[in-house]
């Protein structure tokens, strides 16, 4: 039914819009989308473990609402035993079946996509642009052990990679000063 996939999937972008936008404007720098980018994933993770409840409350009265006004009944499609490219989730009634087969792997298929995007890797080297000076005032004791540990064995003396960045910091310090 396409009222369904339309409400949640306005539902579940409703979270996201927000990231979209800020990630498309230019004053966000790298570590901040990041940021951005773990609260909406965390967001959307807390929803899957509540999904049952979220798709009821959220989504499944508005598409009541939305259906009473196309003049339309909110059911199940038909299953057939053969077909197996179909979803054939088993349900009672309408609202369990959505929530089954509608809701969980549109929600799966969105956090997957926003993790292939924004992988682990990608976010260790953007605490690289904290190296920057004009970033360095950002760089602070929670990030100094990622960034020397990302960058440790592209460093000529790893075991000094905390006093070299002491270093840098305090060289670009004099000289923006």
């Amino acid at each position: 039914m396409f009222i369904t996939a339309f409400y949640t999937a306005k539902h579940l972008f409703g979270f996201t819009i927000g990231l979209s936008r800020s990630l498309q404007g230019s004053t966000l720098d790298v570590t901040e989308a990041y940021k951005h980018v773990n609260v909406v994933k965390e967001q959307l993770k807390d929803i899957r473990k509540n999904a049952k409840t979220a798709f009821v409350s959220s989504v499944y009265e508005k598409i009541k609402k939305m259906a009473k006004k196309a003049k339309v009944k909110v059911s199940i499609p038909r299953t057939c035993g053969r077909r197996t490219l179909t979803n054939n989730t088993y349900a009672r009634t309408p609202v369990a079946y959505f929530r089954r087969a509608k809701f969980p792997p549109f929600l799966g298929n969105l956090l997957e996509q926003i993790s292939t995007l924004f992988k682990e890797l990608s976010e260790a080297a953007s605490l690289g642009m904290l190296l920057i000076p004009a970033n360095l005032q950002q760089l602070n004791e929670s990030s100094q052990p990622k960034v020397c540990q990302h960058y440790l064995p592209d460093l000529p003396f790893p075991s000094s990679a905390s006093h070299g960045l002491e270093l840098w910091k305090c060289f670009w310090y004099v000289i923006l000063r």
